[in-house]
């Protein structure tokens, strides 16, 4: 059972040049077997984008938000566990390369037209997770920074990255973004 609270004032979804979205949801999974856990999740997403120039020069922020409270973590299914890494951030990581209880991700973006219909993107992304929030430290992991391009269609957005860290590149190509 899970419910999702929305609120978006955004003008044009994830390519937008102004407004703010807030996403909270949460929700309980009870148990089908004896070796998985009854377990509680929620979460909070907060997206701002702010126009420094007429439209066309756009800086996003993101702050994300998970946990898990479950009535014995150590029964908890892995799969089942906040994941970060990957396409959707940190980005310079494997994806999963960071899992525990709860999670924070933090994006910082700039967007920039190269041509009419490409858009370019700078970007830096903090993210940890922990297995409680005393234990969620952004100063425990270096950030990822790279470079994207994105095709902004509606029904398909196109995105190119290559995201650098301390571990190395990691390059993603398509539909979804972060």
């Amino acid at each position: 059972l899970e419910a999702t609270l929305v609120w978006d004032r955004r003008n044009y979804g994830d390519f937008s040049s102004r407004g703010t979205k807030l996403r909270l949801y949460g929700g309980v999974n009870t148990a089908r077997s004896d070796g998985d856990s009854d377990y509680r999740h929620y979460g909070a997403e907060l997206q701002g984008f702010v126009d420094l120039f007429h439209g066309s020069r756009i800086l996003a922020l993101r702050v994300l938000a998970e946990g898990i409270d479950a009535s014995d973590p150590a029964r908890l299914p892995y799969k089942e566990m906040q994941r970060l890494g990957g396409k959707t951030g940190p980005r310079g990581y494997s994806p999963y390369r960071f899992t525990d209880l709860n999670s924070l991700l933090l994006t910082v973006e700039y967007r920039y037209p190269l041509t009419k219909g490409l858009i370019g993107r700078l970007f830096a992304d903090w993210g940890t997770v922990g297995p409680d929030w005393e234990g969620v430290a952004l100063g425990d992991v270096d950030p990822s920074y790279g470079f994207a391009l994105s095709v902004p269609l509606e029904d398909w957005p196109l995105t190119l990255h290559a995201a650098r860290s301390p571990e190395g590149w990691e390059f993603y190509a398509g539909t979804e973004v972060a």
